[in-house]
């Protein structure tokens, strides 16, 4: 009983570990995609953001 309930833990854990690595891969695709897909307008605007006071930027999203 022992032997069995140990054998399904540990295809649990296998099961678990390439389901996790599987979504993990899908996210960062997913927003390596979303971010080629962005304009370039785009992207400039929010490498900028950082650099920017508040008030700059509040009223660039106005």
């Amino acid at each position: 009983m022992m032997r069995f309930a140990l054998a399904w833990s540990e295809s649990l854990v296998s099961v678990t570990s390439v389901a996790g690595l599987v979504i993990f891969f899908s996210v960062f695709v997913g927003i390596l995609i979303w971010l080629a897909t962005r304009s370039r307008k785009q992207v400039d605007r929010w490498s900028r953001l950082p650099l920017k006071d508040n008030d700059e930027a509040s009223s660039e999203n106005s």
